[in-house]
């Protein structure tokens, strides 16, 4: 298959973007004072220190900033139950999940090329899908379905977010989020297999809170 200059551009854009923003994330100074209710940050330490000392983690690496500079970096718990040895900041993480990127990029050329809108349902362009139902409750002799509804806002987990905020969840409970209009990222890294619903997690719930309402300005 051969790759028109706009899908090679986006893809390099989008390796080379990964590789810049760590490192930018981990050198960058300090926010200013202004930015963040500093004592309100210090509380994602305790926080996080919660869901270790209830075993739901066995340790975490969160960072908290905006596009010019980081907030927050603190690690909790541990990197190895076993010795046990204590979680660095500099922890690797297994992400999960890289296709939902990729995808993103190829959805969002076709976007730009007039192929499709983001706004677009599903079964216009992928007629499978069509007719396709959601488990809305279930029982031991009854499950009641529903239509798929189309999510405009952000609500649950998200809901002290703001609209047009973007990010990307894995299956092992890693989460990172931008929102655009608060000028603000939120990054968990965390390691947990079978977490229950990694993506509406408490612990991605408790350090968004805290993140948001940390904001001064």
């Amino acid at each position: 298959m051969k790759l028109r200059p706009l899908a090679v551009a986006c893809r390099f854009v989008f390796l080379a973007s990964i590789a810049v923003g760590l490192q930018s994330v981990f050198t960058a100074s300090s926010a200013s004072a202004e930015d963040f209710d500093r004592a309100k940050l210090a509380e994602i330490r305790d926080k996080m220190k919660e869901f270790v000392d209830r075993q739901d983690i066995a340790g975490a690496v969160t960072v908290v900033g905006r596009k010019s500079s980081v907030a927050s970096h603190e690690s909790v718990g541990y990197l190895n139950l076993e010795k046990p040895e204590p979680m660095p900041k500099n922890a690797l993480f297994r992400i999960a999940s890289m296709t939902k990127p990729i995808t993103a990029i190829g959805i969002m050329i076709l976007v730009d090329e007039g192929e499709l809108s983001v706004d677009d349902a599903v079964d216009r362009h992928l007629p499978e899908f069509r007719g396709q139902m959601l488990v809305a409750s279930r029982s031991a002799d009854m499950v009641t379905l529903k239509k798929p509804s189309r999510v405009r806002e952000p609500q649950g987990v998200s809901a002290m977010l703001s609209s047009g905020t973007f990010g990307h969840g894995g299956a092992f409970g890693t989460q990172g989020w931008i929102d655009p209009q608060k000028d603000l990222f939120v990054i968990l890294l965390i390691q947990r297999v079978g977490l229950p619903n990694a993506d509406a997690s408490d612990v991605r719930r408790e350090l968004q809170l805290i993140a948001v309402s940390a904001l001064q300005n």
